[in-house]
C-alpha cells in the first residue's frame, strides 16, 4: 500500500519539476576566419569586438565584417619540439557563473621540418555570435600528448 501511495505521488509531482530543468552550460557555435589577414604575434589569445581593434591587430585591409552581431577570437603560440599542434577549439556560456568559456586543445599536429632553429608556431581565428557584454571570457588550455 505504501509503495502505490509513494508512486503516485511521485508521478503526480514529477511535472511541476520538468519546466525547471536546464543546463547551466550550452555550446556556442563558432565559424572558421576564412579571411586572408595577418594578425600580430601577441598577445597569445585575443578578441576583437570592433574595428578599432581591429586596426590595433592587423594590419591587413579591414575586410567586409559586422561587428555589431559577430566577434573573433584567436589563439596563437609557439610550441614546444618540431610539431605544429592541431588546434580544436571549443566555447561554450556558463549561465550560472555568467562566463563564457573558450577551450582550446592543443594536440599532436604535423611535423615541422623547416623549424630547427626556430619553435613551430600554431594560429587559429574564429568568430562567433557577439557575446553578452554581462559575461566574463576565460580561456582554458588542454595540452593532449601523441
Amino acid at each position: 500500500m505504501k509503495i502505490k501511495v509513494f508512486s503516485i505521488l511521485l508521478f503526480c509531482f514529477i511535472p511541476f519539476g520538468i519546466d525547471k530543468v536546464y543546463s547551466q552550460t550550452k555550446v556556442i557555435d563558432y565559424y572558421n576566419w576564412d579571411k586572408n589577414c595577418e594578425f600580430k604575434t601577441r598577445p597569445s589569445t585575443f578578441i576583437i569586438d570592433n574595428v578599432n581593434q581591429f586596426s590595433e591587430m592587423s594590419d591587413c585591409v579591414m575586410p567586409k565584417f559586422d561587428f555589431d552581431n559577430y566577434t573573433i577570437i584567436g589563439v596563437q603560440g609557439t610550441s614546444p619540439g618540431h610539431f605544429q599542434p592541431k588546434v580544436d577549439i571549443l566555447v561554450y556560456q556558463n549561465d550560472t557563473d555568467k562566463k563564457i568559456i573558450i577551450e582550446v586543445t592543443l594536440s599532436g599536429g604535423k611535423l615541422c621540418e623547416a623549424c630547427r632553429v626556430n619553435k613551430p608556431f600554431y594560429r587559429r581565428i574564429i568568430y562567433t555570435d557577439k557575446f553578452n557584454s554581462d559575461y566574463s571570457i576565460e580561456f582554458n588550455y588542454i595540452k593532449v600528448d601523441g
